[in-house]
C-alpha cells in the first residue's frame, strides 16, 4: 500500500541536515552541486549578492547512479524551518478568498501541533493579511513554554528572512500569536 519504505533509526534522523545531504549527494553524482532551499531563499533577500555561491559542491560517492541529474534542490521538511511559513501564508491567503470563508468572517483554526511550525504559519498568515481569524494549537509533543519559544524563533527567523520586504513586515513583538492548548485525549 505505500510502496517501498524504509524506516530510518531515530539516531539517523536526528541529524536531519547530515540526512538530507547525504541523500543530495546521491541524486547529484560525482560533478553536481546542491543548492538549500532555505539558502537560495535567504540569499534573494539580500541585495546584491549571487545566489550561486551558496552552492555546496558534492562529493563523489561510488554508489551514485549514471542517472544522477547534477543540480539538486534541498527543501527541509517544515517542522521548524522558517521557510515553511511561506507557504502556509499562501494557504490563507487562498482560504481568505470569498468563495471560501471571505476576510470579514471570524474563524477559529485548530490544528494538531507536532513542532507548531504550521500552526504559527496560519497565524502568521491571518496577522499579515488583516483577517479576524485566530488560531488554536493542540500541543502534542511539548510543554506550552517548549512551543511559545518555538514560535518566537520561527517569527524571529522569518522577519530576518524577509528583512527589506515590507510585504511581509509586521511586529516580531506579536509573539503569541497562536492559543496554545492541551490535549484532551493522550494519542494511542
Amino acid at each position: 500500500m505505500y510502496g517501498n519504505v524504509v524506516y530510518v533509526p531515530r539516531s539517523v534522523y536526528a541529524n536531519r541536515d547530515a540526512m538530507l545531504a547525504k541523500h543530495a549527494n546521491l541524486v547529484a553524482g560525482h560533478n553536481g552541486s546542491i543548492m538549500w532551499f532555505h539558502d537560495k531563499v535567504s540569499m534573494a533577500s539580500i541585495p546584491n549578492r549571487d545566489c550561486v555561491s551558496q552552492q555546496r559542491n558534492c562529493k563523489g560517492d561510488s554508489s551514485v547512479s549514471a542517472t544522477s541529474i547534477g543540480k539538486v534542490a534541498v527543501v527541509k521538511e517544515g517542522g521548524g524551518d522558517a521557510v515553511a511559513l511561506l507557504g502556509l501564508i499562501r494557504l490563507i491567503d487562498y482560504l481568505a478568498q470569498p468563495s471560501v470563508f471571505g476576510r470579514k468572517q471570524s474563524l477559529q483554526i485548530v490544528v494538531d501541533s507536532g513542532t507548531g511550525t504550521t500552526a504559527v504559519g496560519l497565524a502568521l498568515g491571518a496577522l499579515l493579511l488583516r483577517l479576524p481569524w485566530k488560531v488554536t494549537g493542540v500541543m502534542l509533543a511539548d510543554t506550552v513554554e517548549e512551543y511559545k519559544k518555538h514560535e518566537a524563533r520561527l517569527l524571529s527567523d522569518f522577519k530576518k528572512l524577509m528583512m527589506g520586504d515590507h510585504e511581509f513586515d509586521f511586529d516580531e513583538n506579536s509573539a503569541n500569536l497562536v492559543q496554545w492548548v492541551d490535549r484532551c485525549l493522550p494519542r494511542k
